[in-house]
Formats: structure tokens, sequence, C-alpha cells
């Protein structure tokens, strides 16, 4: 830990190109770490708040998209 209480993370990685897919593993359980250290900092409802409006975004994006191909697909089909 720094001396603000936070615990460092830089230098505790190892290369995330590894042939043997192990670093699939270590880059998740890096981001498990940086995103328990932001509920840290900004507190869990904040940070709840947060994450859940981005998952929305990401949904509703996901969603137009699905759209537009489906569209896409039947004036494809038309043409």
């Amino acid at each position: 830990m720094d001396n603000h209480g936070r615990s460092s993370i830089v230098g505790n990685h190892e290369s995330v190109n590894d042939d043997d897919g192990g670093g699939i593993d270590e880059l998740k359980n890096l981001t498990k770490q940086s995103l328990q250290m932001f509920r840290n900092i900004v507190g869990s409802e904040y940070f709840i708040d947060q994450y859940n409006q981005c998952r929305n975004q990401i949904s509703h994006r996901r969603l137009e998209r699905r759209k537009q191909r489906a569209v896409q697909m039947v004036m494809n089909t038309v043409a």
C-alpha cells in the first residue's frame, strides 16, 4: 500500500501476451483488482451507480447495432 492507503497494482502484472493463454486470466485478475480499487476510492454506492450506467449504455448501443443489422439484412434481401 502507498502512503494514502491505496494498494499499488503497478508492477505486479506479467505480460498479457503469453502463448499459453494464461495472459487472459492475468488480465481478468488485473481488471478485477482495478475495479475493486476504484470502488474502494469512490464508495460502493457511487461505483455501482456509475457501473450500471455504463452497462446500460453498452446494452443500448448493442441493441441499436442489432436493429441496424436486421434492417440492413431486410434491405439486402429485398434488393
